[in-house]
């Protein structure tokens, strides 16, 4: 894989490796979790915390927004930029899990609304097939899609720390109040109101607020007088506590969003690629490689788990399972890697892209 070419954002590559370890941690939980449940409550909440995976790419998602809408010539380059760099992959994942969905089942497992709405990036609309995807995973893509629509006018609103504050500080009674309000209107509809809010864009307000305020910190940080340094250390030390009081609380666990984005957050905000922690564990090449092929492992470790799950019997150990369709999944995505997602192909839209 030394043909894979490793972005370089300076001092904020680091990124780059966060997206890997959220693509292993969201691979670990699906597999079971390689053997940590065995190993009492913490064990069994680190594997839990594959769930939280895409929150850090969400946070990590509404940063990369900014910046890119930031370098952009117009909103039309920038959304040009950004709608291909997630769609071709997208497509020919949801393309090829619904053919096998129709081999297996025939037409009457598709309707025409529900094919307009998943290639549409429009799946919010309709919870059942937000839950009930063809790829397994895809849920987040339409939410991506919709805050790549209202981040630049965000920006625009907030385009100083102090306001994207503000901005962060709003988005928490909004997520607040339209929960309550959603209940107030779908209570006898028959719509089950809590899969409606998990998977609809509204709750990752705050998740992409974060982002943008990252983007502002990071664009005024010769402004501030701050060791950053002590702020990523005390930040991995605040995770480590957390990771061992939601291990006993389920109480705790209920913040979790919160606190995982919190943490992304701060450390998109004041991390930087000298840090001994970051340079550890995110800048290693290995690493590096996997982060880029993240989006890639995200969309097919699904379907690679479905083909080792034929043959799982032979060798039942989840360790082996995760290891397994970890390799699977980064060796799929560099395929699809090397004829989807390079350049060569993106040129095909006459776009100069980003990667990030």
């Amino acid at each position: 894989m030394n043909s894979i070419k490793i972005p370089n954002y300076g001092d904020t590559n680091f990124i780059t490796g966060m997206r890997a370890w959220a693509a292993l941690i969201t691979v670990l939980i699906h597999t079971g979790g390689a053997g940590l449940r065995g190993l009492g409550p913490i064990g069994n909440y680190v594997a839990d915390l594959g769930r939280t995976g895409v929150y850090t790419f969400f946070v990590i998602s509404g940063f990369c927004v900014a910046q890119s809408f930031f370098h952009s010539k117009s909103y039309k380059n920038y959304f040009s930029k950004r709608y291909h760099r997630i769609a071709p992959l997208y497509f020919f994942w949801l393309t090829i899990c619904g053919i096998r969905i129709y081999a297996s089942t025939g037409l009457e497992s598709f309707d025409f609304l529900d094919i307009f709405l998943r290639y549409s990036f429009l799946g919010f609309f309709n919870y059942k097939i937000q839950s009930n995807g063809w790829i397994g995973v895809e849920w987040s893509l339409p939410i991506e899609m919709f805050w790549y629509v209202f981040v630049p006018p965000l920006m625009l609103l907030c385009n100083t720390v102090k306001k994207a504050v503000v901005l962060v500080l709003f988005s928490l009674p909004v997520i607040l109040a339209l929960k309550s309000t959603l209940n107030h209107i779908l209570k006898d509809t028959g719509v089950d109101v809590g899969n409606f809010y998990h998977w609809s864009p509204i709750p990752y307000f705050f998740s992409f607020s974060l982002g943008i305020l990252a983007f502002n910190i990071r664009q005024s940080l010769s402004k501030f007088f701050i060791d950053k340094k002590y702020i990523i250390n005390l930040n991995f030390f605040a995770l480590a506590v957390y990771i061992l009081l939601a291990s006993y609380s389920i109480k705790v666990q209920r913040y979790e969003f919160f606190i995982i984005s919190i943490f992304t957050f701060l450390v998109l905000s004041f991390g930087s690629h000298t840090n001994i922690i970051l340079k550890t564990l995110f800048i290693p090449k290995p690493i590096q490689v996997i982060g880029v092929l993240s989006y890639g492992i995200y969309l097919c470790h699904i379907q690679v788990m479905g083909m080792w799950n034929n043959f799982s019997s032979l060798i039942p150990n989840p360790t082996v399972k995760f290891l397994i369709v970890a390799a699977g999944s980064i060796f799929v995505s560099f395929l699809t890697y090397k004829v989807i997602e390079q350049e060569k192909y993106k040129s095909i839209f006459k776009i100069k892209t980003l990667n990030n």
